[in-house]
């Protein structure tokens, strides 16, 4: 595994947890039940970027199997004092066995990263044959040290999405008051 950047080991260490701040909470939930709705029951999630596991409490008490994955091993520490399989692991260099999900569910982690299509890559080879993504992004129009990657609109990722082997079933702009998002709903296609 390559070693995290020092930007991104001084993101890591300044991140906040999600299970401390309330507006964050009601936003994850909120996102993680809307997606829910279109998952197999009882599916294996993978989490891409997982934090302290705030939604995989959500996922597993909707009776989903969710194993979190992220670069900040205080986060995955406190995923896992809350029960929750959580992998350290830099999403660009994601090594599972093939189709061993159901879907793969990423909240706010794209941008973060330098090379976003190579994660989607990823995400692909680790979903089944028909395997759901369910992926929210923000609209970053500059690039800065804590989101290096520009995402001007839902073309830029829905470009990402099928480049990386997905089939787009729905995208689409979120207007917020705290910045535009795009959600996205896909499935492997090969």
């Amino acid at each position: 595994m390559v070693p995290l950047s020092q930007n991104l080991q001084e993101q890591v260490r300044q991140s906040v947890w999600t299970r401390e701040l309330p507006i964050y909470r009601s936003r994850v939930e909120r996102d993680v039940t809307r997606f829910m709705r279109r998952w197999p029951p009882a599916s294996r999630v993978m989490d891409a970027g997982c934090g302290d596991g705030y939604g995989m409490d959500i996922m597993k008490a909707a009776g989903h199997h969710p194993v979190g994955f992220d670069v900040n091993e205080n986060k995955l520490a406190v995923a896992r004092q809350h029960g929750h399989e959580a992998v350290f692991c830099n999403l660009e260099e994601l090594l599972v066995p093939d189709g061993s999900f159901d879907v793969v569910w990423c909240r706010h982690v794209l941008e973060h990263l330098t090379n976003p299509t190579t994660a989607l890559r990823c995400f692909c080879k680790a979903l089944m044959l028909g395997g759901v993504l369910s992926l929210i992004v923000p609209i970053v129009e500059k690039p800065t040290k804590k989101h290096p990657t520009v995402i001007a609109s839902v073309d830029d990722v829905a470009w990402w999405v099928r480049d990386a082997g997905f089939w787009m079933s729905k995208a689409e702009l979120k207007l917020r008051p705290y910045g535009d998002e795009v959600w996205i709903w896909a499935q492997r296609r090969w």
